[in-house]
């Protein structure tokens, strides 16, 4: 799963701020650490990106396509898959 994803340094994201009424507007975060840009390419990694925690292990990116996703989260993911047959 996720492979060959590109590592981002401290990147920026998008956080939705809702309003009064059904009024909202986007602003920035500055995220610190190390996080992969994730594009999912099978149901697998759709159903796993679906279970993580928006704004704390997921985030949006400002620009580009894909998630901006904690690197520890990708690591233990990469660490505990069992081979593919």
């Amino acid at each position: 799963m996720f492979k060959g994803t590109p590592v981002e340094r401290n990147p920026v994201s998008l956080v939705r701020v809702d309003g009064p009424g059904n009024d909202f507007k986007f602003k920035t975060n500055n995220l610190s650490g190390v996080f992969y840009r994730v594009s999912s390419v099978t149901g697998r990694e759709v159903r796993f990106l679906q279970h993580l925690v928006k704004g704390d292990t997921i985030h949006t990116p400002v620009s580009g396509s894909g998630v901006l996703v904690n690197a520890t989260v990708i690591d233990n993911v990469l660490n505990n898959a069992r081979p593919e047959e």
